[in-house]
C-alpha cells in the first residue's frame, strides 16, 4: 500500500469495466516512480484493480537492459510476471502509460483508408501510427524506432489491429487524452437484434448454453459480422482467448457434427459456435476471457461500416501467435 500504483486503482477499474476500452485481461497500465516501474501483472484484469493487487514493481533500467540483449521474458515476482508490453512502457518517457484495446480505434485503424481517416480525426494531437507487430518485444522495437526518429515525444500511438497507447504526465492528462480519443474515433453502433431461440434449440444437440446477454448474438447478424467471421481474427487477443478460427455452422447442421468437424480440422474444441442470422451458442467450459472477447468482437461487428472489409491478421501473423489448443 502507499505505492505510486495505488493512485491508479480507480482509473484502472473504470477502464477495465468498459468493454469498448478493454476486454477481459487485455490492456495494461504502468506508472514510473524513479527507476521503479509499476505495471499490471500478466493475466490480471484492470477491472479488478479496486479489489486486488494487480501491479508488479520492476526496475525500468533492468527491463531496458534485458530487452537490449534480445531476451523475450522478464523475471517473475511472487509467481507473477509483468505484462508482455513491459518494454514498451519502460521505453516511453512519460510517467503514466495506458495501453487500451479501444475498439473504435482498432476498427478505424483496420479500415482500408485508415491513415487518411486518422489524419483527419486526430488532427492537432501528438500521435503516431504503428503497423501491426506481435505483442511484446517486436511491438516495442517498432515503437523504439519511431521514438528514435521523433524528437516530440508523442503522447498517442495508434496500434494497427491492437488498440492505443496513451502516454501522459499524470492521471488528469491521461483521462483527457482517453476521452478525446473516445470522442474523435467514435463509431455509431447498429441496433442489437433478437436471436432466434427456437432455431438455436433445434441445433443444440450438445446442450450448449444460449447466452442470455444480447451482445454475443451480434456476431451472428449482418454483413459486417459475416465479414468479421470470414476474415477472423482481427486482433491477437482473439487468438489467445478464442482461437485462430471461429466455428460457423449452417442452420440445418446439428451442433455436435459441426463441433467434431471443427475440432478435427483445427486441433481444438471451439469455445462457441455461430449460426448465421440465428445467434450464438457457448460451450459449457467457455472461460471468462473468451466470453469477454466475444462481447468485444460483437461490439466490433455492430460498429464496423457495412460493405467495408477490415484488414485482419494474416497467416504470417498467426504463425507467431500461440492459439488455443485442446
Amino acid at each position: 500500500m502507499g505505492t505510486a500504483a495505488d493512485e491508479l486503482a480507480g482509473l484502472c477499474a473504470t477502464l477495465g469495466s468498459n468493454p469498448l476500452f478493454t476486454q477481459g485481461p487485455g490492456g495494461n497500465v504502468s506508472v514510473k516512480d524513479g527507476d521503479r516501474l509499476w505495471i499490471k501483472a500478466s493475466g490480471s484484469w484492470l477491472a479488478d484493480a479496486a479489489n486486488r493487487d494487480i501491479f508488479l514493481p520492476v526496475s525500468r533500467s533492468a527491463v531496458l537492459e534485458i530487452a537490449d540483449r534480445g531476451l523475450k521474458s522478464f523475471p517473475a515476482r511472487g509467481g507473477r510476471s509483468p505484462s508482455v508490453e513491459v518494454v514498451l512502457h519502460a521505453l516511453l518517457p512519460q510517467r503514466l502509460v495506458l495501453h487500451l484495446h479501444m475498439l473504435d480505434a482498432i476498427i478505424q485503424a483496420s479500415l482500408p483508408d485508415a491513415r487518411q481517416r486518422l489524419d483527419s480525426l486526430l488532427s492537432g494531437l501528438a500521435w503516431r501510427f504503428l503497423p501491426y507487430a506481435r505483442p511484446g518485444l517486436p511491438l516495442s522495437r517498432l515503437a523504439q524506432d519511431e521514438l528514435r526518429n521523433d524528437d516530440t515525444s508523442p503522447s498517442v500511438f495508434i496500434l494497427k489491429n491492437h488498440g492505443v497507447v496513451i502516454a501522459a504526465r499524470d492521471q488528469a492528462e491521461a483521462i483527457s487524452l482517453t476521452n478525446t480519443l473516445a470522442r474523435r474515433l467514435w463509431l455509431a453502433p447498429r441496433p442489437l437484434l433478437v436471436p432466434d431461440i427456437p432455431a438455436l434449440l433445434r441445433n443444440n444437440d450438445l446442450q450448449w448454453r444460449i447466452p442470455t446477454s444480447p451482445w454475443p448474438h451480434a456476431l451472428a447478424f449482418g454483413k459486417a459480422a459475416a465479414a468479421l467471421r470470414r476474415n477472423w481474427p482481427l486482433c491477437p487477443e482473439q487468438v489467445f482467448c478464442l482461437g485462430a478460427k471461429i466455428c460457423v455452422i449452417a442452420p440445418e447442421t446439428r451442433l455436435g457434427a459441426a463441433v467434431r468437424a471443427f475440432s478435427d480440422a483445427n486441433g481444438y474444441k471451439p469455445p462457441l459456435a455461430v449460426i448465421p442470422e440465428c445467434g450464438v451458442l457457448f460451450a459449457p467450459d467457455i472461460d471468462a476471457c473468451a466470453e469477454a472477447l466475444v462481447e468485444g468482437m460483437a461490439h466490433v461487428a455492430l460498429r464496423t461500416p457495412e460493405n467495408v472489409p477490415l484488414e485482419t491478421l494474416g497467416e504470417a501473423d498467426l504463425a507467431q501467435l500461440a492459439p488455443r489448443t485442446i
